[in-house]
């Protein structure tokens, strides 16, 4: 499990925690990822990319078949151009 809550899995693929002031991905294939929470209060999400960063700048990027989200943003704010986004489950 990953970050504070026990049972939590987040950005399987890329994970940008709240102490960084952005996260720029560029020209980058993020693909079947899984985040997978344990016990019976589990939760996955972000599995592509989770950002709880103050800015998310993704660019030329391909995001798909992850296991859930193939992007979340927690906080903050995201500027996704010229990318696909497809094919992620929830």
């Amino acid at each position: 499990t990953c970050g504070a809550q026990s049972g939590l899995a987040e950005g399987a693929g890329i994970y940008a925690d709240a102490t960084l002031q952005s996260l720029w991905v560029e020209n980058t294939f993020v693909c079947c990822n899984t985040a997978q929470g344990g016990g019976p209060a589990s939760v996955s999400r972000g599995s592509g990319i989770y950002s709880a960063a103050s800015s998310a700048i993704i660019g030329n990027a391909t995001i798909a078949g992850n296991s859930d989200e193939g992007l979340r943003v927690a906080s903050g704010n995201a500027d996704v151009r010229n990318s696909i986004v497809y094919f992620n489950l929830v």
